[in-house]
């Protein structure tokens, strides 16, 4: 028989998970803004702000901000998520997630990837050029 102590500290590793879940889908919006900045940045219009050396390193910096910052805010919540699911797997029930669901899981990690590589490829492009 579970405890009220225990049926609480469920009810509050339920919410714990839930919201890591739901936090983790509201990164994609985020990351689209994200990119739709990266469209303006790399079209910037060069009579607006002369491209020195030093306006290159500060937008290579800016830039590289955005995927070291969302890599620590997605590795937060999948440690909140673990906790959540660990918690659950010692003392309650915890149903298996489909391969869809598995997989579904890892979309804003998959988008966080795609998005580095664009940083990265913008980044090297601004100091070929």
């Amino acid at each position: 028989m579970i405890s009220e102590a225990e049926k609480e500290q469920f009810r509050v590793q339920k919410e714990i998970l839930f919201t890591a879940i739901r936090e983790r889908f509201k990164v994609l919006p985020t990351i689209s803004a994200l990119a739709a900045t990266l469209l303006v940045v790399a079209t910037f219009n060069s009579e607006l702000i002369p491209i020195t050396d030093f306006v290159k390193i500060i937008l290579a910096i800016l830039l590289s901000i955005i995927p070291v910052s969302l890599f620590g805010y997605l590795w937060e919540l999948k440690k909140a998520e673990d906790k959540a699911v660990k918690w659950f797997e010692q003392y309650g029930k915890l149903d298996k997630r489909s391969y869809f669901e598995y997989a579904l899981a890892y979309l804003p990690w998959i988008v966080f990837c795609i998005l580095s590589l664009i940083i990265v490829s913008i980044i090297v492009l601004i100091f070929v050029n």
